[in-house]
């Protein structure tokens, strides 16, 4: 689980995503820590996935816009998910 104090989130990937987690995962996502204003966006840039690979992204299991993938700032403990096309 996210850890407030230490400035990081939960990152979650379903499906075939799993193939970009990073080598310190528990096989469905991996603890991330946050930089100053890290937006969604920036960790798909970040785990390479293409835009035409997600279908959802949620945090806290609030669904998101496109839009707010690049404008909705993380806040420690929160958990971020994405999910791609079915």
């Amino acid at each position: 689980m996210a850890d407030t104090m230490s400035g990081k989130i939960t990152v979650k990937l379903f499906a075939f995503l799993r193939e970009k987690l990073p080598p310190e995962n528990d096989g469905y996502g991996f603890e991330y820590t946050l930089k100053q204003d890290t937006v969604p966006q920036d960790i798909i840039d970040l785990l390479e996935i293409s835009e035409r690979m997600v279908n959802l992204v949620m945090v806290d299991g609030r669904h998101l816009l496109r839009e707010e993938y690049r404008t909705r700032v993380l806040k420690p403990g929160e958990s971020l998910a994405i999910v791609p096309p079915v």
